[in-house]
């Protein structure tokens, strides 16, 4: 029965049993004073079940509210009985931690009745596994304390050491005291991961890193992490100034590319009219505002700009200042960490304040003192936004992506670019557009194919055509045999040129010319509407078949420095 308002008697305790069937956060708690140690005389079983006090911040009822269930086998605690000297409605008030100095006996009450000791489970940093979930033992220690708890709480800020002496209950983070999850992101952190257009030396002979970081050694060419303008050299970024029909190199992220053309030679003497572009080195905005002691601009101790990032580490030193990441003052972290390793921390340590969430995989996210926010996902990571999603980055970007990249995109795709693009392709490109392409070029144009160019315009012949437009001139030279066909069909097809201007045509060799294939329909005219002139400097021959008629609407002057010989018959008629 209840006694509330008459009498309020209080306890003292050790959770035995938190298995309650009733799953309300109950638990079995062997009270001193009231039960006995001697687990024969008070079996865990015969303990009655305590009920624990939530906060005002929770409901505790219909889901609503926070779960009472952050206490374990061997926790003290303290309470009270909501039927007074009865003892047998004990009501759970909260938890008590404390330096356990001697090792739990488990055959006795008021001890951690699992066994936890520092040989089998020290805490889930040290050993886990799925049936022993603990995060801790009794004691934790084997030598005694300092007499004086300031002296002892100072030594456990600046040089814990694992089984050196007993330790608070206190977790490790919230007393800067070497908690293992700090070396254990620290050793995860990557290091060196290249950007697009490093040029960047690859270390692909180390098994211990992925392919495709960059080597240790500080180079001094191509673009850094935070888009920089100035560089130490102007060594070139790419193949450009190592290609054998280049003659222009590009100069690095802050210069134009100088022009190269292809080297000049017996059959080329044209420059301006064969250009072959130089390839352009990488530029965008200087962002080195950005810049912080994780990914400075320039390697320490050098003039070498950084060209590959690294991923922070808790010893990294904050940009504001100049503190490490971590560095936690007693009582400022307030830590809270679960049975099987998960952890939050909100540390308010002046100068070195921190939010942090981590799951015991090792995926987590912490924002430090500079709101710098790092995000590590150990598994796959899925995000999906049912609404509009809006970014907005103001500084550089850079994204390295180990394996593939799939873009899907449903509805129409807009890109802006206000500075220059540059794309390399190390493999092959292959574009499929199943509407019109429209290009608009307001500068030039330079292209450059070292293999062959098929060009394939058009599927049906009757209704496709290629049309193209030069306003100012055209220059092409072809270093070797040029095959050109027009039309499929004798009758129906044609070829016509038309040249508003002069029209000059050198040939160095043999010319052969052949018009028609039927002798009795096919013919060849030729209209000059001004004079016609004709020289040749050796032999030559005209055979017809058929009828030949010239007409000649004013004189002709035939002139031959030998003899001239015409051969017909039966009759030759001349008419003065």
């Amino acid at each position: 029965m209840l006694n509330m308002g008459t009498e309020f008697t209080w306890w003292m305790g050790v959770v035995e049993d938190r298995g309650d069937p009733l799953q309300l956060g109950r638990c079995r708690v062997r009270c001193y004073g009231f039960h006995s140690q001697s687990k024969s005389d008070t079996p865990t079983d015969n303990l009655p079940w305590a009920q624990p006090i939530q906060s005002i911040t929770s409901a505790a009822m219909g889901d609503v509210g926070h779960t009472a269930l952050g206490l374990v086998e061997g926790t003290w605690v303290v309470g009270f009985f909501l039927d007074g000297k009865e003892a047998q409605r004990p009501v759970i008030m909260g938890s008590i931690s404390a330096i356990p100095s001697e090792a739990g006996d488990t055959s006795l009450g008021f001890n951690d009745p699992t066994g936890r000791t520092k040989e089998n489970n020290l805490s889930v940093w040290e050993s886990h596994s799925e049936d022993q979930p603990y995060v801790s033992r009794y004691p934790r220690g084997t030598t005694t304390p300092a007499e004086n708890y300031s002296e002892a709480n100072e030594e456990f800020k600046t040089g814990e050491k694992e089984n050196d002496r007993l330790r608070p209950d206190t977790n490790r983070l919230a007393r800067n005291a070497s908690h293992p999850v700090l070396a254990s992101k620290d050793n995860a952190a990557l290091t060196g991961v290249m950007i697009a257009h490093g040029d960047q030396a690859l270390r692909d002979e180390f098994e211990e890193l992925p392919q495709g970081y960059a080597d240790t050694e500080a180079r001094d060419a191509g673009i850094d992490i935070y888009g920089n303008k100035e560089k130490k050299d102007d060594k070139f970024l790419d193949a450009a100034g190592n290609y054998p029909t280049m003659s222009g190199k590009s100069t690095g992220p802050n210069a134009v590319p100088r022009p190269s053309f292809i080297q000049e030679n017996e059959f080329i003497n044209d420059k301006n009219a064969h250009p072959i572009p130089a390839a352009g080195a990488p530029q965008s905005v200087d962002a080195s505002g950005n810049a912080d002691s994780i990914n400075p601009i320039k390697y320490p101790e050098t003039d070498f700009t950084k060209e590959k990032w690294d991923e922070p580490k808790t010893t990294h030193l904050t940009k504001n200042t100049g503190k490490s990441r971590y560095s936690t003052s007693y009582p400022l972290n307030h830590v809270f960490e679960s049975e099987s390793g998960h952890i939050k921390e909100y540390d308010d340590t002046p100068d070195a304040t921190r939010i942090h969430e981590y799951h015991r995989s090792g995926t987590f996210y912490e924002v430090d003192h500079d709101g710098t926010k790092h995000v590590r996902v150990v598994g796959n990571n899925y995000e999906v936004v049912h609404g509009t999603n809006f970014v907005n980055i103001k500084g550089d970007v850079n994204l390295t992506i180990e394996s593939n990249c799939k873009t899907y995109i449903k509805g129409d795709w807009n890109i802006q670019v206000d500075g220059n693009k540059h794309e390399t392709i190390k493999g092959n490109h292959h574009e499929t557009i199943l509407g019109d392409q429209v290009s608009f070029i307001k500068g030039s144009r330079n292209e450059t194919v070292e293999t062959n160019v098929i060009e394939t315009y058009g599927t049906e012949i009757d209704k496709n055509f290629h049309t193209k437009l030069v306003t100012g001139s055209t220059n092409e030279t072809v270093l070797r045999n040029v095959t050109e066909t027009y039309g499929t069909k004798i009758d129906e097809h044609s070829h016509t040129v038309t040249v508003n201007g002069s029209n000059s045509k050198t040939v160095t060799k043999n010319v052969n010319e052949t018009y028609g294939t039927d002798t009795g329909s096919h013919s060849h005219t030729t209209n000059v509407t001004g004079s016609h002139s004709e020289t040749i400097s050796s032999t030559q021959a005209s055979n017809v078949t058929g009828a030949v008629t010239e007409t000649y609407g004013s004189t002709q002057n035939t002139t031959a420095g030998g003899d001239i010989t015409i051969t017909g018959g039966p009759n030759i008629q001349l008419n003065p």
